[in-house]
């Protein structure tokens, strides 16, 4: 999985979660190697739900090694380079971005 973060939490379920986050936690009990970048610097957060984005984030932060990027370029060289390094059946992240 490629989890890419903004500034905004996105659209919300019936149960209050994302459906970004909903993804996160499904890719998690199957298991699936994720791969995740978020925005440098900390960007403004926008929308209605900036605290759960906030708390997504931090969630993201402490249950992954994450990637951060400046901008389109710097996010397209390493996401390329995540998945250039990805070998099927190993967990996420093996080596540092």
């Amino acid at each position: 999985m490629i989890l890419i973060v903004g500034t905004r939490y996105g659209s919300v379920t019936a149960n209050g979660t994302s459906y970004t986050e909903a993804e996160y936690d499904q890719a998690q009990k199957l298991k699936i190697p994720i791969y995740v970048f978020l925005p440098a610097n900390n960007p403004k957060l926008r929308g209605d739900n900036t605290k759960r984005l906030q708390r997504f984030v931090t969630r993201l932060q402490n249950e992954n090694k994450v990637a951060y990027y400046e901008g389109v370029d710097d996010l397209r060289s390493k996401v390329i380079h995540a998945l250039s390094n990805a070998k099927v059946g190993s967990p996420a992240f093996d080596q540092k971005l």
